[in-house]
């Protein structure tokens, strides 16, 4: 149903009466009970990971920067000596290379960790009443840069031009500046490369986002993965900000999808 997946519960009662019979039928959309049911599942598997992580990565990488700044006065103070051989000195510089990279992963990887604790405390949404046209040239002003670079090509769409939305301003404005951001690296090889930003009332009276880019579009086996912690498809990404969007929207009582476009590309849905 517009574009996003439901799941119900159906049950049926008999009713009997003197003269006939009836049978009632309803149905209960439970996805969203669903998704915080989930959302709950990963931030307790995150908060179990995290906690144990941190435990044991700290006191490494303290044992990592002391050993880079023995290693150094121990060179300091050799360079004095007149009997110290180069191939002691190549030593101890392999040694201070090895423990510098220790030390450097080691921060690495606590960065790493500290990223994924935003998915155990998010706050409760501060909502309050906007005008989408005024949130859309907030956020399309603040990445304007990255796109004049790389001369992409924007487009807005607001249909009724004074729609408004209740939401948590900084959330939100966080959220499309994200989408907007993996728009942009989803389209660093594509020609013409083109992005184009809408927000509407579908037919249900529910204010809709899309974020749509012409790139290469996601791998199909990639479509249920996106939204879920640790999982991402760039060299350098950490699989926090789909699975932060996903949570913000949950905390807004709405949905996020993502679906490929006939003609290339991508499109993100935020639906509230």
């Amino acid at each position: 149903i517009d574009d996003m997946e439901h799941r119900l519960i159906i049950s049926a009662t008999e009713i009997t009466t003197a003269t006939h019979k009836e049978t009632l039928l309803s149905l209960q959309d439970i996805q969203s009970e669903l998704a915080i049911a989930q959302l709950q599942a990963w931030q307790d598997l995150v908060s179990v990971l995290t906690h144990e992580i941190m435990n044991s990565i700290t006191p490494v990488a303290s044992l990592a920067k002391t050993a880079v700044d023995l290693v150094e006065d121990v060179q300091a103070k050799t360079k004095a000596l007149p009997d110290i051989t180069d191939e002691v000195s190549e030593e101890l510089d392999d040694v201070l290379g090895a423990v510098k990279t220790v030390a450097r992963r080691s921060d690495g990887l606590m960065q790493f960790v500290t990223s994924y604790r935003r998915l155990t405390k998010l706050p409760v949404p501060n909502r309050r009443t906007i005008s989408v046209n005024k949130l859309l040239t907030e956020v399309t002003s603040l990445t304007t840069s990255g796109r004049r670079v790389k001369a992409i090509d924007l487009t807005t769409s607001i249909i009724p031009s004074e729609l408004d939305v209740n939401i948590d301003v900084d959330m939100i404005e966080q959220v499309l500046i994200n989408l907007l951001q993996n728009a942009e690296q989803a389209l660093s090889k594509t020609k013409s490369p083109k992005i184009t930003m809408k927000a509407y009332l579908n037919l249900r009276g529910h204010v809709v986002f899309e974020v749509s880019d012409n790139g290469n579009g996601i791998e199909q086996e990639n479509i249920g993965q996106i939204f879920v912690p640790f999982f991402t498809t760039k060299k350098e990404g950490s699989g926090v900000g789909l699975a932060l969007t996903r949570q913000v929207m949950i905390a807004h009582e709405g949905k996020v999808s993502v679906r490929n476009n006939s003609s290339g590309g991508a499109t993100f849905s935020l639906i509230f």
